[in-house]
Order: C-alpha cells, then sequence, then structure tokens
C-alpha cells in the first residue's frame, strides 16, 4: 500500500491532476471554458490549446476541419498549413461520443463516428478521368496534414478517430518548423509524427493521398499502432506507413486494404529504421503500380522488419503467416468483419495482445473463443440467406454427394471452395458447377464471385 501511494503521488507532484476537456462540433463558438459537455469547446484545437501534459480531450461524434497553423493563425496565406497539433507534450485525444458520458470506456467510435478531416472543401471525389495518380479529385485544398504530433515523449494516446482527406505535396522539400522540428508538407498526410512516443489505437485512416505516407514517422519517432484500419490510402512512398530512418512501428491487429503506391502499397521501412514489428495483422488487395501480387505490394523494407502471425497476400518471409483470402464481409462497402470460415478466425497468437487491450476497432470483446483474431474486427459475422438473396445467387443440391452447381443472374469469375479453417481446396470446375465427389463428408465454405465484384459465401455440407 505504502508504494502504490508513492506512486500516485509521485505522479501528481510531477505530472498534477489531469483535466478533462470536451469539444463538440454543434457548439455556436469556443467561448465557454471546455470543462463540460454543456461547456464544450466548438474546435478541437481550441482544447489543444488550453491542455497540459496529462489532460484529455473528449470529442464528440461529428467533423472537425483544422482551423490554425502552428502558430495559431486562423487564416495564413496558405490555408492547407492549418493541422491539429499539440503544443505540449503527454496530452491524450478521445473520438466515438455521443455528448453525454462520464467514464472514456463509454466512448463507441464505430456507431459514433468522430472524423478529423483535411478535405476542407468537403468536396473530395473519386477521378473517373484516370488523370491523377491517386484516384481522388478535387484535393488541391486539403490539408498538408490533419494532425502533428512533434516532441511529445510523454505518454500519449489517440483513440478512437477517422481520418480522411490528407494530401501532402506530393514533390518538393518544402518544410514547416514546429518545435524545433522540421515538417515536411509531402509527409503524413494523416499524422506526420516528429521526435514522438504516440500510441494510436481504435483509429481508421481512409482516403489519405500522400507523397510519404498516411502516417509518417519522422525524428526518432516510436508509434504503437493497435486495432487500426487503413483503408483506400494512396501514396508515392507507402500508402500507408511511412518509416523514415530511426523511427519504429509496432503494429498490431490491424487491417490494411486496398492502399496503392508506386513503391510499397501499405508499408515503407526505409533503411536505419530498426526493430519494426507487425502483429496478428491483415494484408489484402493492397498494390504497387497496380499489382497486389507483385513484390512491394503490401510491404518494401530496407530497414528491420518482423512478421508474425498475419494474413498477406503477396509477402513472403515471417513467421507463421498465412497467404490466403481473408473472407471479409463485403470490402467493397467497407465492411472488413470476419465471415465464417475466415482464416484469420481464432487463429493469431495471443502473446502479442496488449495487457491493455480489451475490444477490437468496434468494440467487441478482443479475445474470443480463447484465441486472438487476425486483424481490427474480433469475432465472426455468419451471412444470412437473404444477405445472398440480394446477389440473386443459387447453388444446389445442398446437401450435395457429386456436383455442385452455382448460378447467378450476372456471369461469375470465380468460385473457391473453402475448408472450415480456410484452407483453398484446388478440385476440378466446369463452367459454373463443382466435382465435390472426392471430398471428405462433411461442412465446406463456397465463395462465389461475379464480374461486377458481386460476392457470396455460403455453407454446403458434404454428404
Amino acid at each position: 500500500m505504502k508504494k502504490i501511494l508513492l506512486t500516485a503521488f509521485l505522479f501528481t507532484a510531477f505530472y498534477g491532476y489531469s483535466t478533462v476537456y470536451y469539444v463538440d462540433a454543434s457548439k455556436p463558438n469556443n467561448n465557454l471554458n471546455g470543462l463540460s459537455w454543456a461547456t464544450a469547446k466548438k474546435d478541437l484545437q481550441e482544447a489543444l490549446n488550453l491542455a497540459v501534459t496529462g489532460d484529455e480531450i473528449w470529442v464528440k461524434q461529428g467533423t472537425y476541419y483544422p482551423t490554425k497553423n502552428f502558430t495559431n493563425n486562423p487564416s495564413p496565406s496558405d490555408l492547407r498549413t492549418r493541422n491539429f497539433h499539440f503544443n505540449t507534450m503527454g496530452i491524450s485525444l478521445y473520438g466515438g461520443f455521443i455528448g453525454n458520458e462520464t467514464d472514456k470506456d463509454q466512448a463507441d467510435p464505430e456507431n459514433n463516428s468522430t472524423i478529423l478531416s483535411g478535405d476542407f472543401n468537403n468536396d473530395d471525389t473519386l477521378d473517373t478521368t484516370g488523370s491523377t495518380l491517386s484516384g481522388f479529385a478535387n484535393t488541391n485544398e486539403n490539408a498538408y496534414h490533419i494532425l502533428v504530433v512533434a516532441s511529445v515523449t510523454a505518454p500519449c494516446e489517440i483513440n478512437g478517430f477517422t481520418f480522411k482527406g490528407g494530401q501532402t505535396t506530393m514533390s518538393g522539400t518544402v518544410s514547416d518548423s514546429f518545435l524545433g522540428n522540421t515538417i515536411y508538407r509531402s509527409s503524413g498526410s494523416a499524422i506526420n509524427f516528429a521526435g514522438s512516443n504516440v500510441f494510436v489505437k481504435r483509429c481508421k485512416f481512409q482516403k489519405n493521398v500522400s507523397l510519404y505516407g498516411t502516417l509518417c514517422l519522422n525524428n526518432s519517432s516510436n508509434v504503437t499502432v493497435d486495432n487500426c484500419l487503413f483503408d483506400d490510402n494512396f501514396g508515392i512512398w507507402g500508402g500507408a506507413i511511412n518509416n523514415q530512418g530511426g523511427t519504429r512501428i509496432d503494429c498490431r491487429n490491424s487491417t490494411f486494404h486496398n492502399n496503392r503506391s508506386s513503391t510499397a502499397g501499405a508499408i515503407w521501412i526505409n533503411s536505419g529504421s530498426n526493430n519494426n514489428l507487425i502483429y496478428n495483422s491483415i494484408f489484402w488487395n493492397n498494390s504497387k503500380n497496380g499489382s497486389t501480387t507483385t513484390t512491394g505490394a503490401e510491404i518494401s523494407s530496407s530497414g528491420i522488419l518482423n512478421v508474425y502471425d498475419s494474413i498477406l497476400q503477396s509477402f513472403t518471409g515471417g513467421t507463421n503467416n498465412l497467404l490466403a483470402n481473408p473472407l471479409f464481409v463485403d470490402a467493397n462497402t467497407s465492411d472488413f468483419r470476419l465471415q465464417t470460415g475466415s482464416p484469420a478466425l481464432d487463429s493469431g497468437n495471443n502473446n502479442w495482445v496488449l495487457a491493455t487491450t480489451i475490444t477490437d476497432i468496434a468494440g467487441n470483446t478482443r479475445i474470443q473463443n480463447t484465441t486472438v483474431d487476425r486483424g481490427a474486427y474480433e469475432g465472426e459475422v455468419l451471412l444470412s440467406t437473404k444477405d445472398f438473396d440480394n446477389y440473386l445467387f443459387s447453388l444446389y443440391p445442398n446437401p450435395v454427394k457429386n456436383i455442385l452447381t452455382v448460378e447467378s443472374i450476372e456471369d461469375l469469375e470465380e468460385i473457391t471452395i473453402y475448408t472450415l479453417t480456410g484452407q483453398i481446396i484446388a478440385i476440378p470446375q466446369v463452367n459454373n458447377t463443382i466435382d465435390m465427389s472426392e471430398l471428405p463428408k462433411g461442412y465446406y465454405f463456397i465463395k462465389a464471385s461475379t464480374v461486377t465484384g458481386k460476392i457470396m459465401t455460403s455453407k454446403v455440407m458434404k454428404e
């Protein structure tokens, strides 16, 4: 007891009592003190300017845009230099609130989306002309960085946010100075880390564009990414993450999908970046120069990298990794939960789950069924017959003894059969039929996809 009291006393004496500041985009202004939901600040940067080491900032659901540059000027000559930024170390940010919570563990970012956006005009669209490398249009006014974390060496957590619409410069070495760090406008469209130790948890990074990474680690930064999603980002040197020399990334139970690059679809690790670790994660449909199978489509490293217990599409090496379709529920609608039969289910390594991690990105209990799943989402989703009917598929007979037929009103592109553990079985197929006569009795999963991308996954019993 004496030891515990002494530890608490030292923490309080060094950092002081922590304060919680509240932010609510629906407030009319920033005139109130921000010390309760009723008196919340309207703009996130106002709370960041007030907070000191050890404080927390709780942010209500909604969309928030950067309002000031590094000198707290709301109207700089280049409006793209506006970003969210820490002015001191040891502040933690939490999103996913509805505005009446009394405990940060009540936050639900999956259902109370809290978006930090760099798209000032809210007009980003898909580029249908093919004129941009990134695949996005109307991004010329977007913030160079959505968030900058510089010289933060005391404990710092960023939890429960969606980052979207960041757009760095795509060439050149123009930079800004902040807290003694050089912040290149080409680096870190979502978050630029400079000389900082940060824990990023339960965050989503979507539709960001950069020269050097949606997340860019600089100046000996050490960043842990836990239960996060990186989907549909573009970067010349790393679509999702870029590690510069002397930095370190520790990535656990995260999902990387459809990130694109000309060098490394998901993660680029530079020489001099050592002891980088990836655990229990999923990499799927990431690409380098349009290819999902070429070397570097997922990860390219000239530093030291170890990959454990993950699912990948083309990357070889590491320990206990699988090259297998993770069977997302519907990646086309950003539903990255796992279908029944996914090889990611119950196949991770519990040793890589942090003691502070008790839920997945969606708030589901982590771990279920005694063994952790791979990727950001825990637990399985059994698709109903209604789901299949929506795609206008049918398969028969079920149960089946010999030939299984799969039909669709659209042309089928691929039919795949899996064991219940997710292993792909290579068996003869003729047109839309599968010869299952030689398979052992039991249950199997059939996945059928059409030329337009519609997908059905269904369980079949072999008699």
